[in-house]
């Protein structure tokens, strides 16, 4: 009788720690139950190479798409960047555009990962570097107040800071590098007499189906 009380509250406690711990690792084989909410999320991560990888924290996830996912904590780490460095806050405003920009961000980065395009580790840093020289200049010229109170009130340095940006910036790397291709054939075909301005409105048209096609959800 002690041995059977023994396992059962053995299965009891699996049970109870599977209910609380929601981060899981995913399989590595596609997932098979694609209609529910919890099968679209898993075929989602296989779709973009998360599954196999590393755990994966659904409560965490504030947006999905076909091929997309916008963290929640990244989107507050957003949102606390604005409250820190501008003095006309708005909570609802900021989230908003914290939202804008991850979603164009990731339709971009994705689109440039379908079309096969990949950066290095050394141009990912080549990269973080010219963010720094640039930043530097900016300060010493006046132009980057916003910037530096945000990284006074984070405590942080601009290298510091823009080390930490590393991922961020690989993948807005990687999308540029589809972008210049798209830009530079577009300049070659438009008869716009005003063809910056042109490609801005293209631009944007690109982008919005490319969001359209993703189908996102927010799950809030």
């Amino acid at each position: 009788m002690k041995k059977k009380s023994i396992v059962i509250s053995a299965i009891v406690a699996v049970a109870v720690l599977g209910s609380i711990c929601f981060s899981v690792y995913a399989v590595s084989d596609e997932p098979k139950d694609s209609g529910s909410f919890m099968g679209k999320m898993q075929q989602v991560f296989y779709n973009i190479g998360i599954i196999d990888k590393q755990p994966v924290d659904y409560k965490n996830v504030y947006a999905i798409g076909k091929d997309i996912v916008i963290y929640s904590d990244e989107l507050q780490k957003i949102v606390d960047k604005y409250r820190i460095s501008d003095p006309n806050f708005d909570e609802a405003a900021s989230k908003e555009k914290a939202y804008n920009y991850l979603l164009r961000r990731e339709v971009e980065y994705q689109a440039a990962i379908d079309k096969g395009y990949t950066v290095t580790d050394e141009e990912i840093q080549d990269y973080v570097n010219k963010q720094i020289e640039w930043s530097k200049k900016s300060e010493q010229a006046g132009g980057a107040d916003e910037f530096s109170a945000f990284l006074q009130g984070a405590g942080m340095s601009m290298e510091e800071y823009w080390q930490s940006q590393y991922d961020v910036l690989g993948k807005e790397l990687l999308a540029s590098k589809y972008f210049e291709g798209v830009y530079k054939d577009f300049l070659s075909q438009t008869k716009s007499e005003d063809p910056y301005e042109a490609w801005r409105k293209e631009l944007d048209s690109i982008v919005q189906e490319l969001i359209n096609e993703q189908d996102v959800k927010i799950l809030e």
